[in-house]
């Protein structure tokens, strides 16, 4: 059945969802703010891709900025969502699923070319950057600025002088993809946890070894969504 129309297409691509009619669930007494369509969209973004900045949310939303701001800082103001400016960008996270140090190296996860660096990087330890820039992009300032980014977050190292330098990813990160890697069912669980905290009766319909299938209370619908439990085995944001 077709979803509800505050879910936007791009989220519905990402995460599979689906929904089917069912009676009125019964609810607590109080207020939920995950009932709301557009809050559960958002925290499902968070959720599937953490470290995601508000701007890339919206156009995976299809949503107005303005509109995904206030709509955030309701959330972040309740708990439910937690934001990290890191340069001109707001980051968004869900709480409990990620440590604080491990934020920066989300974003930077998010970022493609920062990504594709990256991935060069881990791959060939030692990598020179000469070819790194053969490899990334001819344009040598555009390189530089992501390696100094990256140095800046403390995700690569380098030694030798400025054209002859190698490139190795640091033991920061290393720790940052054994995180990805082995704390898959901690990050599902506090995710359910939180979504049952809202009263969407969270329920864990199937798991694999890197996403969950579940399927919560929307105020007319049973949402069936499919998450992904490690960040760096899938893509980013469409």
């Amino acid at each position: 059945m077709a979803l509800p129309s505050g879910f936007a297409r791009g989220l519905q691509r990402a995460l599979s969802l689906e929904s089917v009619r069912l009676d009125q669930p019964t609810r607590r007494s109080g207020p939920s703010w995950l009932l709301n369509p557009r809050r559960l969209e958002i925290a499902l973004t968070a959720a599937a891709y953490p470290g995601v900045h508000l701007r890339s949310a919206s156009r995976l939303l299809l949503s107005p900025l303005p509109s995904l701001r206030f709509h955030v800082e309701r959330l972040a103001g309740h708990g439910l969502l937690r934001t990290r400016r890191l340069g001109n960008r707001v980051l968004l996270f869900v709480p409990g699923q990620f440590p604080v140090w491990a934020e920066p190296f989300l974003a930077a996860w998010e970022e493609p070319l920062d990504r594709r660096v990256l991935i060069l990087i881990r791959d060939h330890p030692g990598i020179p950057r000469a070819t790194l820039r053969r490899q990334i992009v001819p344009d040598s300032g555009i390189l530089e600025r992501s390696l100094a980014r990256l140095h800046g977050i403390g995700a690569v190292r380098s030694r030798g002088g400025r054209e002859g330098r190698r490139f190795s990813v640091t033991v920061a990160w290393e720790r940052f993809e054994r995180l990805c890697h082995e704390g898959r069912a901690d990050r599902l669980q506090a995710f359910l946890s939180l979504l049952a905290s809202e009263d969407l009766h969270p329920l864990l319909e199937e798991m694999t070894e890197d996403r969950a299938r579940v399927s919560v209370d929307a105020p007319r619908t049973r949402i069936r969504f499919s998450l992904p439990l490690d960040p760096l085995a899938r893509g980013p944001p469409s």
